[in-house]
């Protein structure tokens, strides 16, 4: 039987579960120094929204990490002002996303795109995706039709062709920390595009190949949400299913709850 088909009768919901594992990953993935909120702590929790014209925006400038009258910094120290940046960067996307205000987010999108790293693309993505659902049908096709989402899908492209093979091996040498976050974010921003719709074949066939190459790091909620997303949107192909079948029945079925089992049989079904 073709693993990649479904009847769109049997389509199932948004796992809401697995979604606030993502969000927790996320949280943590830049929790030092930046204060992140919890859903609980926002102040403005999330709601229902009818126009995206009736959205306030709040200013959303970022700091300067550069100055060009300052002397060549090391490898080392360039490092670690590129690792400042992104701290911010998802600072921002946390804040505008707990505040329940769509418009302020992809504002913070837009502005901060030319410099997101992975995991900034992973939590801008996965935090659109959790607020487009609060809203009605005519505001997400307004906030899929949006410039910052047009040019977060090109940018997200441009960013898996330049740095996967096709093969599912990284071009670039990255650092360890780097490397440990990669097929969570890969898991997230499958999530994240099958959520919202988002076809991207270019991004879903190299998280294929990566997951294959890679099941091993991934755990069980990572690797159930990267199953949802393929069988969600009728993409992949048997060899990957089987793959990563033949790995799933190998571990133990202590480590998967019964949301994620049930999300991993849906996804066979």
């Amino acid at each position: 039987r073709d693993l990649t088909r479904r009847s769109p009768a049997r389509a199932m919901d948004i796992p809401m579960d697995l979604d606030m594992a993502v969000k927790e990953e996320l949280d943590s993935a830049y929790s030092t120094d930046i204060g992140h909120c919890s859903d609980g702590d926002a102040a403005t929790p999330p709601m229902p929204i009818s126009s995206l014209d009736s959205i306030s925006i709040p200013s959303a400038l970022a700091p300067s990490f550069t100055d060009p009258t300052a002397p060549v910094l090391s490898d080392r120290h360039e490092q670690a002002r590129a690792d400042k940046q992104h701290k911010w960067i998802n600072r921002q996307i946390t804040d505008a996303a707990n505040s329940g205000q769509i418009m302020w987010l992809l504002q913070v999108i837009q502005q901060n795109i030319t410099t997101m790293n992975l995991i900034n693309f992973s939590t801008a993505l996965h935090r659109t995706a959790r607020l487009a659902l609060t809203c009605s049908q005519q505001v997400r096709e307004q906030i899929m039709s949006h410039i910052a989402i047009r040019e977060l899908r090109e940018a997200l492209v441009n960013y898996f062709t330049a740095t996967v093979h096709p093969d599912g091996t990284w071009i670039q040498v990255r650092r360890p920390e780097d490397q440990a976050s990669e097929m969570r974010c890969l898991s997230i921003i499958c999530w994240s595009c099958a959520t919202l719709r988002m076809h991207e074949e270019a991004i879903f066939s190299r998280a294929s190949a990566a997951a294959q190459r890679r099941i091993s790091e991934m755990k069980p909620f990572e690797l159930s949400n990267l199953l949802w997303s393929f069988a969600k949107l009728s993409l992949g192909n048997v060899a990957f299913f089987e793959a990563l079948a033949q790995h799933l029945v190998q571990r133990r079925t202590a480590r998967f709850s019964p949301h994620v089992l049930s999300t991993i049989i849906w996804s066979y079904g």
